[in-house]
């Protein structure tokens, strides 16, 4: 028999009950959205869009896919290679952390994702440790943009995280949200 890889439900099916009840183990991919409570910019939302809501001159480290190696330019050098049809280089932007811009405030993550998201839940504004304060970590919300034929060899998110996608638009795929369940070693 073929092994299951992932697990397809709707957004109205998919209950935070259910998953504590019987915990997850594959990527959830959510085929109707409905009921799910995602909130997201809409698909004729552009990369040009995208810059007016993050600036254009901010600073983002992108990935030359071909050589694995990072390097940086600001938002509105990467709208200009992302909108070229003629892209000398193959680009992967993967850590546009966009919680506390104009975009952030377009998108809210499905509710099943919010109740479990450790960081937003459990941990506290700043804590004292051994070696001095810390505070809570500033990252929620990133914006992907990857060019056909992009990808990247190696990634690891953040612990307690509940990672969850959303492709905007692409030519090939529709738009669909999963969730990866990464606390299970």
């Amino acid at each position: 028999a073929e092994e299951i890889i992932v697990t397809t439900t709707s957004g109205a099916e998919l209950n935070l009950d259910e998953l504590v009840k019987k915990g997850f183990y594959r990527p959830i991919v959510v085929e109707r959205m409905d009921g799910l409570g995602l909130r997201v910019p809409p698909n004729t939302f552009s990369v040009r869009d995208i810059e007016k809501y993050v600036e254009s001159d901010r600073l983002v480290d992108v990935i030359d896919v071909e050589l694995q190696t990072e390097l940086q330019m600001s938002f509105g050098e990467f709208a200009n290679y992302f909108t070229d049809a003629d892209r000398k280089k193959l680009l992967n932007l993967i850590s546009l952390e966009v919680s506390n811009t104009k975009l952030g405030g377009l998108v809210e993550a499905p509710y099943v994702a919010r109740k479990l998201d450790f960081l937003n839940n459990y941990w506290p504004e700043s804590a004292q440790i051994p070696d001095g304060p810390i505070q809570k970590p500033a990252v929620a919300k990133y914006c992907l943009i990857s060019a056909k034929d992009s990808y990247t060899d190696f990634h690891i998110d953040f612990g307690g995280t509940s990672v969850w996608y959303h492709i905007l638009w692409n030519i090939k795929i529709e738009a669909f949200t999963y969730l990866i369940d990464n606390h299970r070693s």
